[in-house]
């Protein structure tokens, strides 16, 4: 609990000069459902898949020993996604390239779709 935040400015700047990136959502307090929604047009949402990355067991374990929903647990907690980037599907594998050089993990997490808010599946 008490690991220091990971900085994303390098690697971040380092995309926004190879790759069209559409939105910047860093998952804090409010997580999914509040921040990624900030940075969509109207009328568009966005659809995580929680299955695309390997969750922390910290996460499992606050969940089952405090009896807290899926729902809850991605309002509140990043679940292990500290950022994440929208971008074009096309620019989705030379961004994980550049990523990849810089030593950080990354896993296409999901879609943005026509409607509102977020939902994990």
């Amino acid at each position: 609990l008490l690991t220091p935040t990971r900085i994303y400015v390098k690697p971040v700047l380092e995309l926004l000069k190879r790759i069209p990136v559409k939105g910047i959502a860093n998952i804090t307090g409010g997580a999914f459902y509040d921040n990624l929604p900030r940075i969509l047009p109207r009328g568009l949402g966005a659809r995580i898949d929680s299955g695309s990355w390997i969750c922390p067991k910290l996460f499992r374990t606050v969940k089952d020993r405090g009896s807290i929903s899926n729902f809850e647990m991605f309002r509140t907690f990043n679940m292990g996604i500290g950022m994440i980037l929208v971008l074009e599907k096309k620019a989705v594998k030379p961004a994980q390239k550049i990523l990849s050089r810089l030593k950080r993990s990354s896993w296409e997490i999901g879609d943005v779709v026509k409607g509102k808010g977020v939902t994990v599946s």
